[in-house]
């Protein structure tokens, strides 16, 4: 039987990780009567803006700077999944006249004003009309233990094509780095040669968003210092009286799970 990743390998992958670094903050925006700089999350719609985040307010649209390394995620018409630090979100009437932005109690919208059909708020990028998918935090590019309290947030769309497009290439890196010491290819080959005890579950994130991911089991050696959580079994929680539902996908060889249901959902493993 091939020899099962040590506690001292999974943290030396951690470490090798962050030793990658991205650009620093984005500048922000002068500041006019139009503008506002949140001291609290706003939310537009369901979507919530973070502290720091810049809005101008043109009066039919809004325009969105997002504070230091976060970037909004979008999907294009032809389906390709992107970040840019700056969005815009424009309210449209479906009869004649127009429709007007609103900020009231930390909530962002649109008002009919003097529109004679319905008013709907679509987000945008460069005046192309995108989907909305979350935020994620490009200082955080590379995978690490989970962290609590990241500005980053992912819609149930978002969380899918996160982990099938944008962070694919980092994730399959990082589960090919840890791996490859336990002498198994994937999950599967682990599962066809001992089965269930040959396999952990660890806590990670990545642009900010935490997930946890199966990786070869590492054998129990008090002496080595390991700074990701593991279990056997994974956990979703949330607050706000709402239902978190755990979720999995299986790609590259190996397995990822996150919670969803609500935005204060958390993923943790049980030990």
């Amino acid at each position: 039987m091939s020899t099962l990743l040590s506690k001292s390998a999974i943290l030396g992958a951690l470490l090798l990780f962050l030793s990658c670094t991205n650009d620093g903050p984005h500048s922000s925006e002068p500041l006019d009567q139009n503008t506002r700089v949140l001291t609290e999350v706003a939310a537009l719609g369901e979507f919530p803006l973070p502290v720091g985040s810049t809005v101008v307010d043109t009066g039919s649209s809004l325009e969105i700077m997002l504070p230091g390394t976060l970037s909004f995620l979008m999907q294009d018409a032809s389906g390709k999944v992107f970040q840019s630090p700056r969005a815009e979100y424009t309210c449209t009437c479906s009869g004649t006249n127009s429709c007007k932005t609103f900020y009231a109690e930390g909530e962002y919208g649109c008002l009919h004003s003097s529109c004679t059909g319905s008013c709907t708020g679509t987000p945008s990028d460069a005046e192309k009309v995108v989907k909305w998918l979350g935020i994620v935090d490009m200082a955080k590019d590379v995978v690490v233990s989970s962290m609590p309290g990241s500005d980053a947030y992912l819609t149930a769309e978002g969380r899918q094509l996160f982990f099938e497009q944008f962070a694919s290439k980092p994730l399959n890196d990082f589960a090919e780095f840890v791996y490859k010491p336990s002498g198994y290819k994937s999950t599967q080959d682990i599962l066809n040669s001992v089965g269930p005890v040959g396999i952990t579950k660890v806590e990670l994130s990545l642009y900010g968003i935490n997930f946890v991911m199966d990786v070869p089991f590492f054998e129990n050696d008090e002496s080595q210092l390991i700074t990701v959580k593991s279990g056997p079994s994974v956990s979703c929680s949330g607050t706000d009286a709402c239902t978190c539902e755990k979720k999995s996908k299986g790609a590259f060889g190996y397995r990822i799970y996150w919670c969803e249901g609500c935005s204060s959902c958390t993923i943790s493993v049980i030990e």
